[in-house]
């Protein structure tokens, strides 16, 4: 049998639990938490890739003895969802910096309060030192006390701060996506350089770009869907840092396209319909006859197929009784779909005035 996986519990190896009383808790230094990761990693035993964001129960330990920037350390220890191998983790940092750095160290640092150093930083070691060095270089005198409101005050001065959930997560992508749909390519950039470096999920900016490039772009460049959809696929497998350069690619390519909301709109105006005048009845011709009795009731009887015409087409209602002739897509001002309202006006005429 393969190794036992325990929710919420970090079970060690000699563990018999009809030897642990009801309600124990862990050993000494040891806590129970929910944690997410702050970065992407693979496990070392299977090499499954995990993405920076995924939330895991882990035990957290004391490193005693050990700091860094003059933050205790503490250890995290999961288990990859694949192999349930161990993964163990270090967070916190900052005291080699100030003993080591020209300009930290001419200054007396007192670090009074940490959290908002790791929350601004998300775990990560070169963004808590920038941080940092930041708040040191924002203050006038030698004498420095590092507090939680001087930090925010600092940070909101001087970084563009990025919550994913909160107004700005949807302000900033909200920006990305009229950029894209305005062909700016520039700001689309710089809207995506915002999200990368406010740890954004990568996955949710590529799905954003499918949307996009069906509801915005559409049949005006069918090709754009397509580099949208492989988008996604490739930075699931590369990941960052390197997806930042796909993303780049696809956001400037989708901006750089010709743009209709034609699809969109269509789909739209025949749900309305659907809604509207409720489930009307298939006409016969169009009806499927996996029977004698249905081939009896004249189902499919009278549909001409296309492929015995000329051109591969004959004209034939499809549309239900009722809503004949309706029209719900109407080609965009765009050179593929002036091509696109060509063809249709040379099948159906003054049917539907294409």
């Amino acid at each position: 049998m393969g190794e036992r996986k325990v929710l919420n519990k970090y079970i060690p190896p000699d563990f018999d639990p009809a030897k642990v009383p009801r309600g124990k808790r862990p050993a000494d230094g040891q806590i129970k938490v929910r944690m997410m990761l702050p970065m992407s990693i693979c496990c070392q035993t299977c090499g499954n890739f995990i993405s920076k964001g995924t939330k895991f129960n882990s035990r957290k330990e004391d490193a005693k003895g050990e700091t860094y920037l003059g933050l205790r350390i503490f250890r995290f220890y999961f288990r990859c969802p694949r192999c349930s191998g161990e993964i163990a983790m270090k967070t916190a940092q900052i005291d080699q910096a100030i003993q080591k750095d020209d300009i930290l160290s001419q200054k007396n640092i007192n670090i009074k309060e940490s959290d908002a150093l790791l929350r601004l930083s998300g775990g990560d070691g070169r963004k808590l030192l920038n941080v940092f060095e930041l708040v040191v270089n924002t203050q006038n005198t030698t004498d420095i006390t590092i507090t939680n409101d001087l930090v925010m005050e600092s940070a909101q001065e001087n970084i563009a701060l990025y919550d994913k959930s909160g107004e700005q997560h949807y302000d900033i992508i909200s920006a990305f996506i009229k950029s894209i749909r305005g062909s700016d390519p520039n700001a689309a950039v710089y809207w995506l350089a915002r999200m990368l470096e406010g740890g954004e999920d990568i996955k949710f900016i590529a799905r954003r770009l499918i949307i996009l490039a069906s509801e915005d772009i559409g049949n005006a460049n069918p090709t754009a869907l397509i580099m949208a959809n492989n988008c996604f696929q490739s930075v699931n497998v590369i990941g960052m840092p390197e997806a930042r350069i796909i993303l780049s690619q696809t956001a400037i390519y989708l901006a750089s396209s010709p743009k209709s909301n034609s699809s969109y709109m269509a789909i739209n105006e025949a749900q309305e319909m659907v809604r509207t005048k409720g489930a009307l009845s298939v006409p016969l011709e169009l009806r499927n006859a996996p029977t004698k009795l249905m081939k009896d009731l004249d189902y499919g009887k009278e549909y001409a197929y296309a492929h015995n015409y000329t051109n591969n087409f004959v004209e034939q209602e499809f549309l239900p009784d009722g809503i004949k002739g309706e029209v719900f897509y109407n080609p965009g001002d765009n050179e593929r779909e002036k091509q696109i309202r060509k063809f249709l006006n040379s099948r159906w005429n003054d049917k539907y005035n294409y």
